[in-house]
């Protein structure tokens, strides 16, 4: 394991691809978390001052002979703000109509094809909106991007970028002060490391996962996604509409929960009080 603070531009260093996994949470950040950031922003554009942006923990994922991409690491932990970053400095340059500024912070990937291929590859739940919206290249599509929708107004990266549309104060933000001084705190984990007990461990920072996504997490990894896309993708997360149903919060009692995480609760007692297992509740 190796600890570093390094600004964002070190951290994107045109040669390392990052890939959130299928198994991983999809983008929660709302409004507040937006709102803080961009504060957060506009305050180090101001004062020309370092900012600890928060941690950003990395796993080395082999790579077979003949890849296209020579250093692929994992993203365990800073999804979030990864992703914030690089849809901000993406509404950022189509709104000063500058693509230099979204350009020399991400790794463009491109071939000879039309869509462009950037160095954060997503997991399948956000993948579809983050490319449309990285794959904008004027701010006339951005505005027909987001008046239309194009069947992403249910996704949480649609409802960031809208967000950064109209709050983004393009006078009191600078580009190269923020690069220059918004700092990483990066965990490189080697490929024998367990990642899952890192996982566990920060779990208690942020944005709290639910049971349900602490169980994914255990349960799939990047060695198995055939069992995920058998046994657990099709009934949770086939689509945007059934993973809204599953996630929707519901009381029992007098606390609320994510349906999901009754559900599979209810079906452990199931399977308990059945005996077909011999575990007990304890």
């Amino acid at each position: 394991m190796k600890a570093n603070y390094l600004p964002i531009l070190s951290v994107f260093d045109k040669h390392t691809v990052f890939e959130i996994p299928y198994y991983q949470r999809s983008y929660v950040w709302d409004e507040d978390n937006w709102s803080r950031f961009l504060e957060d922003m506009e305050n180090v554009s101001m004062t020309d001052k370092q900012y600890f942006i928060g941690s950003l923990i990395l796993k080395q994922k082999p790579t077979e002979t003949g890849s296209k991409y020579g250093n692929v690491r994992v993203v365990i932990d800073g999804q979030q703000r990864i992703t914030t970053l690089t849809i901000f400095f993406k509404v950022l340059s189509l709104l000063k109509e500058n693509e230099k500024i979204f350009k020399t912070f991400m790794i463009d990937l491109s071939d000879e094809s039309d869509e462009q291929e950037i160095s954060i590859h997503h997991n399948h739940i956000d993948k579809t909106a983050f490319l449309q919206i990285v794959n904008l290249q004027t701010l006339e599509e951005l505005r027909t991007y987001l008046e239309k929708g194009k069947g992403s107004t249910k996704s949480r990266l649609f409802a960031l970028c809208q967000y950064l549309y109209k709050n983004i104060d393009q006078n009191k933000l600078s580009s190269d002060k923020i690069k220059k001084n918004v700092h990483f705190v990066t965990i490189d984990l080697d490929s024998k490391e367990n990642e899952q007990e890192i996982f566990d461990t920060i779990n208690s920072l942020g944005v709290k996962l639910t049971t349900s996504e602490l169980l994914k997490n255990y349960l799939f990894d990047q060695y198995n996604e055939e069992k995920y896309n058998k046994y657990w993708k099709p009934v949770f997360e086939a689509d945007t509409d059934i993973k809204d149903y599953w996630d929707q919060k519901v009381y029992s009692g007098t606390k609320q929960y994510h349906l999901v995480d009754l559900f599979l609760y209810a079906y452990l007692i199931i399977q308990f009080r059945g005996g077909d297992y011999v575990v007990s509740t304890e």
